[in-house]
């Protein structure tokens, strides 16, 4: 990647490693990026919000349908073994104990103190509060399906040309935590030193509000067709698989991505191509984690 890319897409790259999804170089406050949060990242890594899927009232407010049905949330314990997050290619060095390493105002028994250095050009540190808390909606139909159900709505929307150039995300994995803090270099000369202070792993409940450092979900790039009632598969048929209000579901062999295309549910001459992506590493369709409930979780 080119010491030219923005710095939140080289983070986002740079982190690929941790299974966690989408590394946000700019963590967003769960009030606007949750599972179900509908909008999409623009040129600067900022998170736009669009709708939110579990709240009727911001769906009205856009002129959009509720999906047909429940969203089933997956149940996952708290995080507490959650560790610091770096980059490809950053090593880290315990220096615990060498002449000149302190902390201030932390007691020598009591400081942990790390050396990070990046072999590239880009590094990165991530360091959280514990816990960590993880929320998620299963499956990938009930997405599909509310898109297909309000294309019309989105595309005649004061957001049309974000969604066209940008695609529309549809968030269904988070991972937050109350505080975190991001440290990013790009000279591969240079190295970091952060401290730590040893304190006891007590569980605290989940605050209001949190901020999200890794998210996935899908992305859907929604092409419109206008003018377009009918697709003749041969030169000597006159009929259209794709009349009335039947749909069409494909696989692009070079993308492997689902391609949907579909006559609009309320404009006689416009049809869509709609194609489905992913971010992150959500969960498919019949794809399932394992759930767990927890004390904590209560």
């Amino acid at each position: 990647m080119s010491v030219h890319t923005p710095l939140h897409l080289r983070y986002e790259e740079q982190m690929k490693d941790h299974p966690y999804g989408l590394a946000l170089y700019k963590p967003t406050s769960t009030k606007l990026l949750r599972p179900g949060s509908v909008g999409y990242w623009n040129d600067l890594g900022d998170w736009q919000p669009i709708a939110q899927l579990d709240d009727p009232e911001s769906l009205q407010q856009k002129r959009l349908k509720a999906p047909e049905e429940e969203l089933e949330r997956a149940k996952y314990k708290v995080i507490t073994d959650w560790d610091r997050k770096y980059s490809t290619l950053v090593t880290e060095t315990n220096v615990t104990g060498q002449v000149g390493v302190e902390i201030p105002g932390a007691p020598a028994s009591e400081a942990l103190t790390f050396e990070y250095k990046s072999s590239g050009n880009f590094g990165a540190i991530l360091i959280t509060e514990k816990p960590i808390h993880r929320e998620a909606f299963h499956h990938e139909s009930p997405f599909k399906r509310w898109v297909k159900d309000n294309v019309d709505a989105l595309m005649e929307s004061k957001h049309k040309d974000e969604i066209k150039s940008h695609r529309l995300s549809i968030v269904t994995d988070v991972y937050s935590t109350k505080k975190s803090s991001l440290t990013t270099w790009t000279d591969s000369s240079r190295t970091i030193r952060v401290g730590f202070k040893v304190t006891a792993q007590n569980a605290v409940d989940a605050a209001d509000e949190e901020v999200v450092v890794f998210a996935s979900g899908f992305k859907f790039h929604i092409h419109e067709l206008l003018g377009w009632t009918k697709v003749t598969t041969h030169p000597l048929e006159s009929t259209s698989r794709l009349a009335g209000d039947a749909k069409d579901e494909t696989i692009d062999e070079e993308t492997r991505q689902k391609v949907i295309t579909m006559k609009s549910p309320g404009r006689n001459d416009t049809g869509y191509e709609i194609r489905l992506d992913t971010f992150g590493k959500p969960q498919h369709e019949g794809e399932k984690e394992e759930e767990e409930e927890s004390d904590d979780n209560l």
